[in-house]
């Protein structure tokens, strides 16, 4: 996951949250996904779209995985831009839509090389300030 576990659990180590680890803790932790996710927690919305489309934790409902995976990408999450680009291409949880997959293709593509170029860009930087 994408980091949510920081943020539902920000103090205790992923060893000892899988040693608690229980029925009524996963509960509590699909829970905190949900109020997270409903809070515009892009990495939280993400993470219910994986939930969904493998069927981890919930019922496997693809039109939930596409609508997480909107929420998600939507603000920039390229991941979840990917994922609805080969949801439209191969027709899951939506009807096929070839228009609708290379927009989401191209989208996540170039999302994918502004943040690989803002990387560049502060590695520069960093070279920069070291020499």
């Amino acid at each position: 996951m994408k980091n949510i576990m920081d943020k539902i659990f920000p103090m205790v180590t992923l060893t000892e949250l899988q040693k608690s680890f229980d029925v009524e803790n996963e509960d509590y932790l699909k829970k905190e996904l949900y109020l997270l996710a409903e809070q515009g927690d892009v990495d939280a919305q993400f993470n219910l779209g994986i939930m969904y489309y493998n069927g981890q934790g919930v019922l496997q409902d693809t039109n939930k995985a596409l609508n997480w995976f909107h929420k998600a990408a939507e603000q920039g999450d390229v991941d979840a831009q990917f994922n609805l680009g080969h949801m439209y291409y191969n027709g899951q949880g939506v009807l096929q839509d070839s228009n609708q997959a290379l927009h989401w293709f191209i989208r996540a593509n170039s999302a994918h090389n502004i943040e690989h170029k803002q990387a560049n860009i502060q590695n520069e930087n960093t070279l920069k300030l070291v020499t």
